[in-house]
């Protein structure tokens, strides 16, 4: 109605210099006319708006059903280690972006699969209710509490505006790597899936690691792939888009319900667009890994 107003003050403004034209005439045929384009439009947008949403919304129903009856069966993906450690920074990330990679590992007999967390998740002060949040998902995903390492260290604060000792972090993760007999290592890519700096900390002591020649020679090492923009955020839909992949860990419908399961346990964590997090994330259902050795 403003821009209805708008056109005929606009009209009005030049009606004394129309002389022999009645006004009256005149302001009918332009209410007239301008309320039929304004309603002519409304209805034909709204056609449309409501025909691009129900095609939309039958051809995601109809790919989330094909999905949820063709992805029954476990990945097979890149790591074929037997001992595999993954480096997180915080409580919570395990589910957030290792989750398909994680649920289709431990469901293999032959693979044991260790946790590395390098910060209890204080930034708001409650790192004791996270740690035991952490420990709650990594037995919902498979997990054994026995193979779960949970650091407290000042030098590793969760912060997204402070960067990590690198020393620190490489330090930490070979002297486990080797403790623990480990045959491949898995962490964040350079750009730390969601650009946090902690994130990217482990990245650069792993590389830093691989440079230096200071794993085991028998250790393949592996990144998650962050997703750009126009993949992070389409749901299962990327289940479709990388399926032929050999790179790629997918989870199942069941495997899903497992990973917002494991996501529910972090209840400190579990806010309304964290839950949104879990529907519409592409890495609840597929995860891109990438080798860092040639």
């Amino acid at each position: 109605m403003d821009y209805l107003n708008a056109s005929y003050r606009y009209v009005d403004k030049f009606l004394p210099s129309i002389g022999d034209l009645n006004s009256d005439i005149l302001s009918t045929n332009l209410l007239t006319v301008e309320g039929f384009d304004f309603l002519d439009i409304s209805w034909f947008h709204f056609f449309h708006v409501w025909l691009f949403l129900f095609i939309s919304s039958f051809i995601i129903i109809s790919l989330s059903h094909i999905y949820y009856k063709t992805y029954t069966e476990d990945s097979e993906g890149l790591i074929k280690g037997k001992r595999v450690l993954i480096v997180i920074a915080h409580p919570d990330d395990e589910c957030m972006f290792f989750g398909p990679t994680i649920v289709n590992l431990t469901k293999k007999n032959d693979v044991d699969v260790h946790l590395m967390c390098l910060s209890e998740g204080n930034y708001y002060g409650d790192g004791e209710t996270r740690s035991r949040e952490l420990l709650s998902s990594c037995q919902e995903l498979g997990i054994p509490l026995s193979n779960i390492r949970l650091f407290s260290n000042g030098h590793l604060p969760d912060d997204p505006l402070v960067d990590w000792d690198a020393e620190i972090v490489a330090s930490l993760i070979s002297w486990h790597v080797e403790a623990l007999s480990m045959d491949t290592l898995l962490t964040f890519d350079d750009h730390g899936v969601s650009g946090h700096r902690n994130h990217i900390a482990i990245s650069r002591s792993v590389s830093a690691l691989i440079s230096e020649n200071r794993l085991p020679p028998s250790c393949k090492c592996y990144a998650l792939k962050s997703e750009n923009i126009f993949f992070k955020y389409i749901g299962f839909l990327i289940v479709f888009l990388k399926r032929k992949h050999s790179n790629i860990y997918v989870s199942s419908h069941t495997d899903h319900i497992t990973i917002k399961n494991a996501m529910s346990k972090h209840a400190s964590q579990y806010v309304w667009f964290r839950k949104l997090f879990v529907t519409f994330s592409s890495y609840c259902y597929l995860n891109t890994l990438v080798c860092l050795q040639t």
